[in-house]
């Protein structure tokens, strides 16, 4: 029992430092390797146990991104940065994902490059999206355009204002009619204007790239 009590004091919290000296106690140097997979948000006192295992253990470690007042463990890391996948690199990996889930997907084309447009190439982004679609009854247009990953920033539709300013430069044309000799010019940009307007739906829809 009482071993067992003293266990559970050392396996807290406040004990990780005593855990990480038994570990390199019980183990021989380079014996072990230590995988952590994210230390972006790593603390000042994660740093000083990381001081400590990386002279007697290999460690593969992820992050982001990693502040400078915290990188005084990284001495003697080499550093390997991951870019972007290409575009092809990004469909393929997010229709491999998508297997389980390809029938429940309306359209496989706009769903890939609705991938690649919100992700960018960026692996951890192409997985969580398509996770998050994945678990969507019925992978719609409008789950495709709802669902994000956590770090997308929202996206700003603009079709409406700039059809809205089209609409309100018609008037140009009808105000023409009432100047005179000035009418010439009113009635040209009116008439851009209703032009550009009549088929804005089609222009805006063509404007953005729906197949791969």
């Amino acid at each position: 029992m009482e071993k067992r009590e003293e266990l559970e004091r050392i396996a807290t919290k406040e004990s990780i430092k005593r855990l990480c000296e038994l570990a390199i106690g019980a183990t021989k140097p380079k014996e072990f390797t230590l995988v952590f997979d994210d230390l972006t948000d790593i603390t000042k006192y994660g740093v000083s146990i990381l001081e400590k295992l990386k002279n007697h253990f290999h460690i593969i470690a992820a992050a982001r991104r990693i502040k400078i007042e915290h990188a005084t463990f990284l001495s003697n890391f080499e550093r390997i940065e991951l870019q972007p996948l290409s575009r092809p690199e990004t469909l393929e990996l997010a229709s491999r994902l998508a297997q389980p889930f390809a029938e429940r997907i309306e359209d496989y084309e706009a769903f890939l490059n609705r991938v690649w447009e919100n992700t960018q190439g960026i692996p951890l982004f192409v997985v969580e999206l398509v996770e998050r679609l994945g678990k969507e009854p019925v992978v719609s247009l409008e789950v495709l355009h709802e669902v994000r990953h956590t770090a997308s920033k929202s996206e700003i539709d603009f079709s409406i204002p700039l059809i809205i300013a089209f609409s309100s430069l018609m008037a140009l044309r009808y105000m023409g009619s009432e100047l005179g000799h000035h009418s010439g010019a009113f009635r040209l940009l009116g008439g851009v204007a209703l032009i550009v307007a009549i088929f804005s739906r089609k222009i805006f829809r063509a404007l953005k790239r729906r197949f791969v």
